[in-house]
């Protein structure tokens, strides 16, 4: 439960703390402000890199407006990039108009994973180029904007071709069924002694016939014939292909 994720945040152990930020951005606690206190303090206090690392992005995942001031505070005073990072990314999920001038004072960043972070997200607030007093910035900004523009499409690309191969397959799938209904396929492997062995298999749901030589579990082989149906699928046996493995 997420009672117990804030009271880890107070653990001696930073594995513990790092665990419990983490967890904390998978529930739904978007109006939960003990969940939303924790993560700011975390985020601001924290000794820990990783514990301030998940702090941050559960802030984001959550979306609450109250973690902006933390995390613009963040964003501006923290000696690790990774972490100055994180915030702007988190405070383009909120989308917070309070985060617009913080964000904009991120472009001049000395470290350009930051730098690319906060065009992301005012990108994702909207914010109009014109706001942006440096051209130096602008262009940034439209770069930003083009890279992830040409970046959706190249995902919406891959998922429309991963979806043309996978309907292929099914296409595939569906032949082959169709070739091999009502196909009873005899395969004769010959051993050593040249004496072969024939086993029986459907080639519509490939089930095969159970031996036994109890009562209680009567063998199939029985079944396996021209005008039976099969015993797994009920598909009816209309021919044979002999297969013989020499």
């Amino acid at each position: 439960m997420w009672l117990s994720d804030v009271v880890k945040l107070k653990s001696s152990h930073w594995t513990t703390r790092r665990k419990a930020a983490f967890d904390l951005g998978s529930f739904d606690l978007k109006h939960n402000w003990l969940v939303i206190q924790a993560l700011n303090q975390a985020l601001l206090t924290d000794t820990h890199l990783d514990v301030r690392m998940n702090a941050a992005k559960s802030l984001g995942l959550v979306g609450d407006s109250r973690a902006v001031k933390a995390l613009t505070k963040a964003l501006s005073t923290d000696k690790d990039w990774s972490i100055r990072e994180y915030a702007a990314t988190a405070l383009g999920n909120i989308r917070d108009e309070r985060a617009v001038e913080p964000l904009l004072a991120a472009l001049r960043d000395k470290d350009h994973h930051v730098k690319a972070a906060a065009a992301r997200a005012l990108v994702a607030l909207h914010v109009d180029l014109e706001r942006i007093k440096s051209s130096e910035d602008q262009d940034f900004v439209r770069l930003t904007l083009e890279a992830e523009k040409r970046e959706k499409e190249r995902k919406e690309e891959a998922q429309r071709q991963e979806r043309e191969r996978e309907e292929e397959a099914r296409r595939r799938k569906r032949e082959r069924l169709e070739e091999n209904r009502g196909v009873l396929i005899l395969e004769t492997y010959w051993g050593n002694d040249q004496d072969g062995t024939t086993y029986k298999r459907c080639a519509t749901c490939g089930s095969q016939p159970q031996y036994s030589m109890s009562v209680y579990a009567p063998s199939t082989d029985h079944l396996y014939r021209v005008g039976n149906h099969c015993p797994k699928c009920g598909t009816l046996f209309t021919k044979e292909k002999h297969i013989d493995h020499n």
